[in-house]
């Protein structure tokens, strides 16, 4: 889960339950999500969103292993190759017309065939590149998808984590201000790995949409 057992919200109460909720987290170690229980629901929130975007293998977001533009040259270079296979085909019939005898139309009808055979089975190969290149596209697009709401719940939590370190930072209670700073410091420590993650997943979005 992203965000953690820490405290990442907006306290709720009067200052003595502030207190109270504070020194039951004292007691268990250090100041808990119990003490900013606001930003801990939007964190919690943001964070299953992450889990159910980032981290769920029904909903891929990168594009590695994906080649459409190798497949879509691939079906140039083998097109051209069955139309030079046709217009050769196209010779060696009229050659078969003009043959002086039967041991030279039939060498010319081998030839033939086996010309026409090629282009049958490289007209399959197209079909099959043809219709995974629509699904790579398909599947772009949809890693696309996944990716931009990825990012953007990666943001709300990390939003969470700024929006709770500035509320800790507002705290002037000096029964509460250790804790808070202790807190601040964990926070500012992880903001480096909130920012890579974004970071990250942007990158993945960007590689898929250069394949587009």
């Amino acid at each position: 889960m992203v965000c953690g057992d820490e405290c990442v919200g907006a306290r709720r109460g009067g200052r003595r339950s502030d207190l109270e909720r504070l020194q039951g987290c004292r007691r268990q170690g250090g100041l808990r999500f119990d003490s900013y229980d606001g930003y801990r629901s939007s964190c919690k929130t943001a964070g299953e969103k992450v889990d159910e975007w980032c981290k769920n293998s029904s909903r891929p977001i990168s594009c590695d292993g994906l080649d459409p533009s190798g497949l879509a040259k691939q079906i140039e270079n083998v097109k051209q190759k069955i139309s030079d296979l046709k217009r050769e085909v196209e010779e060696l019939a009229s050659k078969i017309s003009n043959a002086k005898d039967d041991s030279e139309r039939r060498d010319l009808e081998d030839k033939k065939k086996a010309k026409e055979n090629e282009i049958y089975e490289l007209g399959k190969k197209v079909e099959g590149w043809e219709s995974k290149l629509s699904s790579e596209k398909t599947a772009i697009n949809d890693r696309i998808y996944n990716g931009e709401y990825c990012v953007g719940y990666r943001k709300d939590v990390a939003k969470a984590f700024a929006d709770a370190k500035s509320s800790a930072q507002s705290e002037s209670d000096p029964e509460i201000k250790p804790y808070a700073e202790k807190l601040i410091a964990k926070w500012t420590a992880g903001e480096p790995g909130h920012a890579t993650a974004i970071r990250n997943y942007q990158q993945a979005v960007e590689n898929c949409k250069s394949m587009k």
